[in-house]
């Protein structure tokens, strides 16, 4: 299934659209303000919860936790590399590396060797824009979480420098 993922631009608090590959919208992602901590809701239209994406607050690497109807999905951790990695630990058992490129601007989802999803950042444009195609369709929820995760890390990251 492909998707795309575009953070709004003017909105008070971190807000994304994500739509179907034919462009209509399914799902949206609202931030909290006021946190010390990121926290990503994603809703569907008629506002029931998908997913939430919620950073831990005291860890040494960023890392989220992601649950669905209030149970556990999986968790997020930046890897310590050069070039961002992440592991995701599923919920259910089984592993997941995220692999990206040098600038961030595209990242593959892998289980052991096996592509799961792919995803492409738009290099020029005022807001975020992700391009996500999921080869697997367990892993919709799971990838769609992380790439706002990915997001929120690198909005932080350019905060703090500068």
């Amino acid at each position: 299934m492909r998707y795309q993922i575009k953070q709004r631009l003017l909105a008070v608090r971190p807000t994304f659209d994500i739509a179907n590959e034919s462009g209509e919208p399914i799902l949206v992602g609202e931030g909290k303000l006021f946190v010390l901590a990121a926290e990503v809701v994603i809703r569907s239209l008629s506002g029931e919860e998908f997913v939430r994406v919620k950073q831990q607050l005291f860890s040494w690497r960023p890392r989220f936790e992601i649950t669905q109807q209030g149970r556990p999905l999986a968790t997020v951790a930046r890897r310590w590399t050069l070039r961002p990695r992440y592991t995701i630990g599923l919920a259910g058992g089984g592993e997941l590396l995220v692999a990206g490129s040098l600038f961030e601007h595209e990242f593959r989802f892998l289980a052991g060797e096996e592509p799961v999803a792919l995803v492409s950042r738009a290099m020029w444009s005022l807001r975020d824009t992700y391009g996500v195609d999921v080869f697997r369709p367990e892993y919709d929820a799971v990838v769609l979480a992380v790439v706002i995760a990915i997001d929120s890390v690198r909005t932080q990251r350019e905060r703090s420098a500068g």
